[in-house]
Formats: structure tokens, C-alpha cells, sequence
């Protein structure tokens, strides 16, 4: 599904890559839509959801805390169960990426703006990749990624390896994207490689 009348950017990234950075930069100076993939996973699985009674009937009651007033699926638990092994990851992902996909689709459709980003870590995995004009890869340098995840988001460094182990390599994300963004440096280089590769450039300021 493209629109004639609406740009969307799917958005990509391994961790620590500063996709939220150039997220902020869109919204700020371009005025665009940011749809982020993530957050709409946790919402498709809100209780009493017809993504929460999916997830709890495959993975059972013991992803389930009923300590508030309202029963939740502990992401926590549910990771774990899911990280180390393909098979239950898979299982998670048939159940959630069709209604991830329906709802972005419906939030594209919704949206009386122009510039439409959406952000997600495993775009490229997903039917969202067709919901896309055009996907931009951001990358950075493996050595600043380290440094800003432990220095931002308090995470050692072989969690943090061990995770970009598991996510696509810079060779397969830069073959599947039309648009490398290189976020090494500073701010003002990288917001200038997002004006060069906006069609119009200037035509979306604010």
C-alpha cells in the first residue's frame, strides 16, 4: 500500500545506532508522522486485546503478572522465553506482525500529514517494508554504539554485543536500503545527510 499523496519512510537501524535521534530530527524540523513499531507491539498486546489473548493462549499464564488492577503480559518474561529460542520467537512473530502491520496501515491511512516515518529494528524482516516509499538504514560505528548504550541506557557491553549479534549484519542492511545515513559523527552531519535524502529537502521545513 503506497499513497499518492503521502511519503513514507521506513526507518532502520541496529541498536544504539541513533534511530531516535533522527526520529526527533523529522518530527521537529520536517513536521513528520512518526509511527514506531515497537510501541505499537506493546499496544496490540493490551489486555483484554485480541493480540494479548493470542500471545497468552501460545505462551500461557506464567507471562501474565496480576499484581495491579490490570493484567499485563510481562515483556520481560516473555523475552526471555522467547530470545535463545527460534521456534517460540517465530511463534511470537506470526501472532504479532499482522497486527502490528493492520494497525500502521490504519494509522497511514488515518494521518492528514504528509511525511510518514515509520521506525522499526526489524523493518526489513516484516510486511511493513511494502507499506514503504522508500527505507533508510541508520548506521554508526560499532566502538559509538558500545559507548552510547552504556553511557545512555545503562547497558554492559556483552548484552549489548549479544544483541547485535542477533540482529541483521551492516552488509545486509545496507543492501536492503536505498538510504545509508551515517550517524559516527556529529548531530549537524547527520541532520544534513537527512536533508540531502528527503526528496525537496527544504520543501518539508517547518
Amino acid at each position: 500500500m503506497k499513497l499518492d499523496n503521502k511519503y513514507v519512510i521506513g526507518l532502520t537501524g541496529g541498536i544504539g545506532c541513533g534511530k531516535t535521534m533522527v526520529l526527533e530530527h523529522l518530527k521537529t524540523k520536517y513536521n513528520a508522522f512518526v509511527i514506531e513499531a515497537d510501541k505499537i507491539g506493546h499496544q496490540i498486546m493490551d489486555f483484554d486485546s485480541e493480540g494479548y489473548d493470542m500471545v497468552v493462549k501460545a505462551f500461557g499464564n506464567e507471562i501474565v503478572n496480576n499484581e495491579g488492577s490490570t493484567p499485563y503480559i510481562d515483556r520481560k518474561i516473555l523475552g526471555q522465553i522467547v530470545f535463545n529460542d527460534k521456534e517460540k520467537l517465530k511463534l511470537l512473530n506470526s501472532i504479532t506482525h499482522p497486527l502490528i502491520h493492520q494497525e500502521i496501515e490504519k494509522l497511514i491511512l488515518d494521518c492528514n500529514k504528509q511525511l510518514i516515518i515509520i521506525e522499526a529494528a526489524i523493518l526489513l524482516e516484516t510486511s511493513l517494508k511494502a507499506l514503504c516509499n522508500t527505507l533508510w538504514y541508520v548506521y554508526a560505528d560499532e566502538n559509538i554504539r558500545l559507548e552510547r548504550l552504556q553511557k545512555y541506557r545503562n547497558i554492559d557491553k556483552e548484552k549489548a554485543l549479544q544483541v547485535m549479534k542477533n540482529q541483521w549484519s551492516d552488509k545486509d542492511f545496507r543492501s536492503a536500503c536505498q538510504v545509508i545515513i551515517d550517524n559516527s559523527f556529529d548531530k549537524e552531519n547527520t541532520y544534513d545527510q537527512i536533508k540531502i535524502n528527503l526528496p525537496g529537502g527544504s520543501l518539508w521545513e517547518n
